[in-house]
């Protein structure tokens, strides 16, 4: 029953159809939980890591724009970590689900900052923490980088990649 409330709730905020089974027919729950489990341990300093860890998924709940966002970086998180170089059809079929979900956020935040005003508001941290995520996607999953880029051992290629959002006072 967990699992068919959450296919519902996902399905609705992700925008797609229920499966006929009513069991999802993709791996969001188990990309979420990647995302949650490892992705959110392993980006930026020790307090970033903890706001992503506790906050991000919480709120992404209500907001599509953050979900997708969050879902895109995971994806390319379990892209690179795991499957390109030894299961490569798997590696392409995680590829277009982190371009579908890259494309959906994008959308979503583009239209939520079109609407939003210049006061903080209950969606400032989800924007915030979506702009943040889209510049980790943008700059720091770059192909060059190495595989343990993620690992607190690389923290400055990791600052280095957030320098842009760093320089607007993110």
């Amino acid at each position: 029953m967990s699992l068919s409330l959450l296919d519902t709730q996902l399905s609705t905020l992700l925008g797609r159809p229920l499966s006929a089974t009513n069991i999802l027919p993709t791996d969001e729950l188990r990309i979420l939980q990647h995302f949650h489990a490892v992705t959110s341990r392993l980006m930026g300093s020790e307090a970033t890591q903890k706001i992503l860890h506790r906050n991000v998924l919480k709120r992404a709940w209500g907001h599509p724009y953050l979900m997708h966002m969050a879902l895109a970086v995971a994806t390319a998180h379990l892209r690179r970590l795991n499957v390109e170089d030894s299961v490569p059809r798997a590696g392409k079929q995680l590829s277009v689900v982190e371009a579908k979900h890259w494309q959906r956020a994008l959308l979503l935040h583009r239209e939520e900052l079109s609407t939003s005003n210049s006061e903080y508001d209950a969606r400032y941290d989800a924007r915030v923490e979506t702009t943040f995520l889209t510049v980790v996607y943008s700059f720091a999953l770059e192909d060059c980088l190495p595989l343990n880029a993620f690992s607190t051992g690389s923290d400055d290629l990791l600052l280095h990649a957030l320098s842009p959002l760093a320089a607007c006072n993110g």
